[in-house]
């Protein structure tokens, strides 16, 4: 059983930091990855009957990163 366990916890642990680049078009013909320059970044949602609730932390590389701006 820890064995199995140990198992599913390693898989979960790499396909978790093995995402890549998301590239993302809006109205324009721009394409832009949306992950540069951020070192990390951490979204909770939480729902409580018809009602969601978003937040998210976003870490800056420092020295590298002046400005974030997100869409939530």
């Amino acid at each position: 059983m820890k064995k199995i366990l140990a198992v599913i916890f390693a898989a979960v642990m790499i396909v978790t930091f093995a995402t890549g680049v998301v590239a993302a078009a809006g109205n324009s013909a721009l394409v832009a990855p949306c992950w540069n320059y951020m070192d990390s970044i951490e979204v909770n949602m939480t729902f409580s009957g018809n009602v969601g609730t978003a937040t998210a932390t976003i870490t800056r590389i420092y020295g590298v990163t002046t400005n974030i701006e997100a869409t939530l």
